[in-house]
């Protein structure tokens, strides 16, 4: 149950335009493995109102990763690079 005053509808509405700019989506490491693929995520996001999602990868540029996903989810854009953290 949520607390006094609060509703999900709350926290759909704050989704509405979003961009997420750290998200990891699968495959990945056997030990530590992603619950989405690059796909699932987008399509999600799209489908929960939000702009955009910029993927991160430890091992690699994820810049073909977005551009794959781009091609395959309408309607949605998705954003990749070099992660220098």
């Amino acid at each position: 149950m949520l607390p006094e005053g609060r509703s999900i509808q709350k926290s759909r509405d704050m989704l509405k335009g979003a961009i997420d700019i750290h998200i990891h989506a699968g495959p990945h490491l056997t030990t530590s493995p992603r619950s989405v693929t690059p796909v699932e995520a987008a399509t999600q996001a799209r489908d929960a109102g939000m702009r955009a999602l910029v993927y991160m990868d430890v091992f690699q540029m994820s810049n073909g990763t977005a551009q794959i996903v781009n091609e395959v989810v309408p309607d949605f854009i998705t954003y990749g690079g070099v992660n220098l953290n």
